[in-house]
């Protein structure tokens, strides 16, 4: 049985600027992330929201965007919380393997 505080996927570390916005649009955050999967990443904030929040997210790292759509599976009280990504355009997905093809080789 997988917990949801569980990664799916390897994670590497990965600092980037990021902004999660729920998706009502009520709230909307400007971080960093601390690590990166191709499921989904780890955002350090001091105020993280409820497991189950639906989320858009854009990372931005070296003059690239990435978007997707995701959600909030753990959090870790005035530290972070952790997003799987559950939806991911084509395009998004190149660029997000690549990102991590640069980590792992680095």
């Amino acid at each position: 049985m997988v917990q949801a505080n569980q990664s799916r996927a390897r994670r590497f570390a990965f600092v980037a600027d990021v902004e999660v916005t729920q998706m009502d649009g009520s709230q909307r955050v400007r971080q960093t992330t601390l690590d990166l999967s191709l499921s989904g990443c780890h955002i350090s904030t001091s105020e993280p929201w409820p497991v189950g929040t639906k989320l858009r997210i854009r990372i931005v790292h070296k003059s690239a965007t990435f978007g997707a759509v995701g959600r909030v599976i753990h959090v870790r009280p005035n530290s972070g919380m952790g997003i799987l990504f559950t939806h991911v355009e084509p395009g998004e997905q190149v660029l997000l393997d690549r990102w991590l093809a640069d980590v792992r080789n680095a």
